[in-house]
């Protein structure tokens, strides 16, 4: 059986009803090997990615080590359940050896969520990234 290790969703494929499927395939799916999820430059905004957070489980993406959701409408709320979905240790893999690229907004509620930013990278409008 063939094993997911990178998902590429970008450029406008996912809104609304994509992340809400995506959300319901991960409650019910670990996929332990899928190590990159690339969800930039899409329509998902924080409450999408809050219901993410929230969804996820311990042995969800266990072997994640990048998460990528820059260029989207992500802001404060969304980069701090992110944050406290990594305290109640989920995503462990991607907070201690990973890349979690945020727009600034949703860095800032990220940085306020935690005090372990190591894996955070900031993505800035004109593409350039920043830790």
């Amino acid at each position: 059986m063939p094993v997911l290790k990178t998902l590429k969703l970008r450029g406008g494929l996912v809104r609304r009803e994509g992340m809400v499927a995506l959300t319901e395939v991960l409650r019910v799916n670990p996929f332990p090997m899928l190590n990159e999820l690339e969800l930039t430059e899409n329509w998902i905004n924080s409450t999408h990615v809050t219901a993410f957070a929230v969804t996820l489980v311990t042995d969800s993406l266990p072997n994640l080590r990048l998460l990528n959701l820059a260029n989207t409408q992500v802001g404060e709320k969304g980069g701090k359940a992110l944050a406290e979905a990594m305290n109640e240790g989920k995503l462990q893999v991607l907070r201690q050896e990973g890349r979690l690229m945020l727009s600034m907004a949703a860095a800032e509620g990220f940085k306020e969520g935690t005090h372990d930013c190591r894996c955070l990278k900031i993505v800035l409008h004109d593409g350039s990234v920043v830790d």
